[in-house]
């Protein structure tokens, strides 16, 4: 099943549809292990994939900050998705999209546990 979401990478964000499995994860965060991540971007909840081991790569590029203090939370590619509350992950609405797009913009890519 493929889900639509918002990949963050190299400075830019884009709409992006991948199948909702390991090896299309692996393939569109550039990494050999994942971590989803639920984290509140502009007051809502969003999962994130991103690369597990992302922080011991030389030079990682940030991907979140926190928003208490601006420390580095996630780096590397992020994969911007939602969850269907059993486990499963699932495609953003287009609003959810728009907000992910505009908040991204306006530099705000801050999250929160």
């Amino acid at each position: 099943m493929k889900i639509e979401g918002v990949l963050i990478a190299d400075g830019k964000a884009t709409v992006t549809e991948v199948e909702s499995n390991l090896d299309a994860y692996y393939k569109l965060l550039d990494c050999d292990c994942i971590d989803i991540v639920t984290r509140k971007i502009g007051g809502k909840y969003y999962d994130i994939i991103c690369d597990d081991e992302g922080m011991f790569k030389e030079n990682p590029a940030v991907g979140m900050l926190n928003e208490n203090d601006g420390s580095l939370m996630l780096v590397g590619r992020l994969f911007v998705c939602q969850h269907d509350g059993n486990g499963n992950e699932k495609s953003l609405s287009q609003t959810e999209i728009d907000d992910v797009l505009e908040l991204f913009v306006h530099g705000v890519l801050w999250g929160d546990y």
